[in-house]
């Protein structure tokens, strides 16, 4: 998480900027930032950039998948896309923004199957423990997870880590 670092040495060293947080899905960020209620949005790219906007990459994450360690799943070493088919993705997101958030990780990320929503990630986590489903989750760095109700599996595509965002590419996920 090293542009937190960046983030807490500019908060601390220019002061007199007011830093306010606000929560949003992808789209309201961007929504946000295009009727001038926020000024920075910290998140993942999921359109290309925008020649209105000052755009800069600051991490790549790989994506994980968080599953019950009940789940027969749990004992292998990574999971391909395919191996998730028959079971519900479980997506923490707010009623308004639910189909695009599972329109992109259908499309773009390319799960399918049953999609289940989740209000916070403390329901999230209960519903992966009582084995409703999986999570995908974004690692940025170093991967390190100690749970013994849930297992962190990277997501594979025929046999290579599904990565977001590549600098080089435009539109896409890896």
């Amino acid at each position: 998480m090293n542009y937190l670092k960046q983030f807490l040495y500019f908060q601390k060293n220019i002061p007199a900027v007011d830093v306010q947080i606000s929560v949003g899905s992808h789209e309201e960020l961007y929504h946000a930032m295009e009727n001038g209620v926020i000024d920075l949005s910290l998140n993942d790219r999921r359109r290309a950039f925008s020649d209105a906007y000052n755009n800069m990459v600051l991490a790549e994450s790989t994506l994980y998948i968080e599953i019950s360690t009940k789940n027969p799943l749990s004992k292998l070493p990574g999971l391909e896309i395919i191996d998730l088919k028959k079971t519900p993705c479980i997506l923490v997101m707010n009623q308004t923004s639910q189909k695009e958030e599972q329109e992109y990780y259908e499309t773009i990320i390319g799960l399918h199957g049953e999609f289940l929503f989740a209000d916070t990630i403390q329901e999230a986590r209960l519903k992966i423990v009582t084995g409703q489903g999986y999570m995908p989750v974004d690692v940025i760095g170093e991967q390190s997870w100690f749970d013994t109700t849930v297992s962190r599996l990277p997501l594979t595509r025929n046999g290579e880590s599904v990565k977001k965002w590549n600098i080089k590419c435009v539109n896409c996920c890896l």
